[in-house]
């Protein structure tokens, strides 16, 4: 049809846009057209494979905009009585399906963290040594940062027994998760049937921005493919980051590395940090509630320990118990025992009232020394 046969009998405003519409749907057809006939010179190319040729097509097609205004709407009724599916939890309250993102401090143990997981998941264990798995899960761990030897030497240290089930993959052709690299991905998913999929690191697939853009912008559109990819899979993709230097006291998450786009492209963030010898667990998400857990890193198996305050609470309170032990019959002052837990002095002072209070220790003259309790309740002679 040529443009020409477009033209209505009577000229109207209001047909402007059906024409227009009419005019790009051709213009969309003759590109697909000519992607089309590019692809049959590149069948003969014998230097790229079948996968590469699929995974460039995927992503001309993508490129094509057809500039299609649909909204598609739905009452709050219907919404409410729809058959939606529930979140999948691969990991109960810590990892459902979708995008996470985990990330801590260089040495702080994160690669160790994520084969914990990817363990649990395939074998349908007990994660981090207290949450039980109810489904045993085919996983994949692309772990691009660390050479085979000491990946044999972690594995060995944290199980005897490897599950069939749980894949390594250290080479990636196409390394990066563009359209062409979210294709091999994909095509890799439907071949081993993984629904669990661990990046470390992310900084290894993430796609180059197009140098246009904010931080924000270039990092959310590097993500929002791999977390809409993971969601039309139902699989749980967990990316492996670092942090920044700099701390953030009011938001632990802000110190993940990149803009405050990757955290927003996720659906999960999952933060280790370290205080002194003690670790924790920050978790939030769109299905979880702000928590921090306290863990344990001993031979390359976390644990988790519980609440963090709860624990650092607990931990504290059987610090001091140990110290008033070793100053038998002389007792010791708050300050002293602020000084041995570096702990601020109002902190540990509130602390041994409570203790007190609880029959734990005993302070026979006010304002004096604190005193361990003995088997009778009194202290030591």
């Amino acid at each position: 049809m040529a443009i020409y046969d477009l033209q209505a009998p009577i000229v109207e405003t209001k047909s402007i846009q059906f024409y227009v519409d009419i005019i790009k749907d051709y213009a969309t057809k003759r590109r697909i057209k000519s992607i089309c006939s590019a692809a049959e010179a590149t069948l003969i190319d014998e230097s790229k494979s079948a996968t590469e040729i699929l995974a460039e097509l995927a992503s001309d097609f993508d490129n094509i905009d057809t500039s299609e205004n649909i909204v598609e709407d739905i009452s709050i009724s219907e919404l409410m009585a729809s058959d939606v599916d529930e979140a999948k939890w691969f990991v109960d309250n810590l990892i459902p399906d979708g995008l996470t993102v985990l990330a801590g401090p260089a040495k702080i143990g994160k690669s160790f963290f994520a084969w914990n997981i990817a363990i649990a998941v395939a074998m349908g264990g007990i994660a981090l040594s207290s949450i039980p798995i109810q489904t045993p899960r085919n996983a994949t761990y692309f772990a691009f940062e660390d050479p085979r030897s000491l990946l044999i030497d972690r594995i060995k240290l944290m199980t005897s027994e490897m599950p069939s089930n749980l894949k390594l993959v250290s080479h990636l052709k196409n390394r990066k998760l563009d359209n062409a690299g979210l294709c091999i991905l994909e095509n890799y998913v439907d071949t081993t049937q993984s629904e669990m999929i661990i990046l470390d690191t992310w900084q290894h697939v993430c796609p180059e921005g197009s140098g246009s853009g904010s931080s924000y912008d270039v990092d959310y559109q590097a993500m929002m493919p791999v977390q809409k990819f993971a969601h039309a899979k139902k699989l749980a993709i967990i990316l492996v980051t670092h942090t920044r230097k700099a701390s953030d006291v009011d938001n632990v998450f802000n110190q993940i590395q990149g803009s405050m786009g990757v955290q927003a492209g996720c659906d999960t963030m999952l933060m280790l940090t370290r205080n002194n010898d003690a670790a924790s667990l920050h978790v939030t998400g769109r299905r979880i509630m702000e928590t921090e857990y306290a863990l344990t890193l001993s031979n390359g198996i976390w644990q988790l320990q519980g609440n963090a305050d709860e624990y650092q609470k607990t931990r504290a309170r059987q610090q001091i118990i140990d110290i008033l032990h070793d100053a038998g019959d002389e007792g010791m002052r708050a300050k002293d025992i602020a000084d041995l837990i570096n702990k601020n002095e109002q902190t540990v002072n509130s602390m041994l009232r409570r203790m007190k209070n609880d029959g734990n220790i005993q302070q026979p003259e006010k304002r004096g020394p604190y005193f361990y309790m003995n088997g009778n309740g009194l202290p030591p002679l």
